[in-house]
């Protein structure tokens, strides 16, 4: 018997923001932001000095920005691989809110 075939990335990524909520969109952002940001200085160091309001400039961010666009399904994955990761992480690392607590009496 064939597995049940797996929801398309959008799906999953509908499902993943709906489960995990402002921790998946702030995972996704992050990883859009850090590549858009990577790519923008790597292209920039391939071009010589300018003023940063030069033509040059913004035609290098222009192509950053559609670089990062066209790099949204490898950002998909991303966000659906780390934020499962990120939430384990955050609940292992927080303590349980009864721990401050001093003991009580026996009873």
């Amino acid at each position: 018997m064939a597995p049940p075939p797996t929801p398309p990335r959008r799906e999953r990524l509908k499902r993943l923001f709906v489960e995990y909520g402002a921790l998946a969109i702030a995972v996704h952002y992050t990883i859009y932001v850090l590549v858009l940001l990577g790519l923008a200085l790597v292209m920039l160091q391939r071009t010589p000095a300018a003023p940063l309001t030069s033509a040059q400039t913004l035609g290098v961010l222009a192509a950053a920005y559609v670089a990062n666009k066209l790099a949204m399904p490898l950002r998909a994955l991303g966000t659906l691989a780390l934020t499962p990761l990120l939430r384990a992480l955050w609940r292992r690392r927080r303590k349980p809110a009864g721990c401050d607590l001093p003991p009580g009496p026996a009873s």
